[in-house]
């Protein structure tokens, strides 16, 4: 029998409920790939699912390792399994918990072929916030060429994938961030750059195609003001209004999503980032043992560029 690492929590609660345990490797399915997990990706989903916020819509099968995204390599695969090998560094969003462990097993169908040209850690930054940009933007809002897009802190991790995108179908990109920042967005893409805390957007911008929302609050409803009419807004984060209600009053349409798994759009934005489209930023790394460490970084929101773990740290 072969242990390994998982940090774990048996209960709802602060961050004293993560728990590293020593548990067997798991042995993939048929259709599923066993995965040595080099990085890990923290996101705020994964303390406010500790923290019981979704517990009512999304009870969680406890004891249960968190995280959502892995970069790894294959160990082994199932009988049904053709297109990974022993051996091969893939990418994956498992879904909304799983990853906190040194190895994992997944659906083969959610994994992607890790770009060559970066390391694990940044290839574990990758597959949530890209395919929820991704999902806003291209699938749900089906921006084209020429329309105009504001895109809500765009210096976020999906921001800055959604800029990048945005700008790489050739819309128009606005998108408010710090004055710190501004010189980040711009790079990424963005083409108008509002600062949030000393400018108002809605005096600032009019007419737009679509607008991506990251902030959540009085920024969604205030957000309709500046769509064109059939305009759309794409709310990543929930609201306590009626939004939808509130738009089509105003000739304009309002969704909320939440990103899905999904390895054929992950292996499309993986190409991206091989041939140098789309980039991604990293920022402050900790190994397994410091997860507490991760998620009340993440909790602060004070971090500049995707928080992830090194499980050879």
């Amino acid at each position: 029998m072969t242990f390994t690492r998982i940090v774990r929590i048996h209960d709802y609660g602060g961050p004293e409920e993560l728990v590293q345990e020593t548990v067997n490797r798991p042995n993939p399915g048929d259709d599923e790939i066993l995965v040595q997990v080099k990085g890990i990706g923290i996101n705020p989903i994964d303390w406010k699912l500790r923290k019981g916020f979704a517990k009512e819509r999304i009870p969680l099968p406890l004891p249960v390792a968190l995280g959502t995204e892995i970069s790894g390599e294959v160990v082994s695969g199932g009988a049904n399994v053709s297109q990974f090998h022993s051996g091969d560094e893939v990418v994956a969003m498992l879904g909304l918990y799983g990853a906190y462990a040194d190895y994992v097993v997944l659906k083969a169908s959610l994994a992607a072929p890790k770009p060559e040209s970066i390391t694990h850690l940044e290839a574990a930054s990758i597959p949530l916030a890209s395919l929820t940009a991704w999902q806003g933007l291209i699938e749900n809002a089906e921006i084209q060429a020429g329309q105009k897009v504001l895109i809500h802190a765009g210096a976020g991790s999906v921001g800055a994938f959604a800029i990048q995108l945005a700008a790489n179908v050739g819309a128009t990109v606005a998108t408010t961030a710090s004055s710190k920042n501004h010189e980040y967005v711009r790079g990424l893409g963005a083409d108008i750059v509002i600062d949030y805390q000393a400018q108002n957007f809605e005096s600032e911008l009019s007419d737009m195609d679509v607008v991506i929302d990251l902030v959540g609050g009085e920024v969604t409803a205030k957000s309709l003001n500046v769509l064109k009419p059939g305009g759309i807004l794409v709310q990543l984060v929930p609201s306590p209004e009626p939004i939808a209600e509130l738009a089509e009053e105003r000739g304009v349409r309002a969704m909320y999503m939440t990103a899905s798994a999904d390895g054929d759009q992950l292996r499309k934005l993986t190409s991206l980032v091989e041939n140098g489209i789309l980039k991604t930023n990293v920022g402050q790394v900790f190994p397994l043992s410091d997860v507490v460490g991760a998620q009340n970084l993440s909790e602060q929101g004070q971090s500049f560029g995707k928080i992830v773990i090194d499980c050879e740290g």
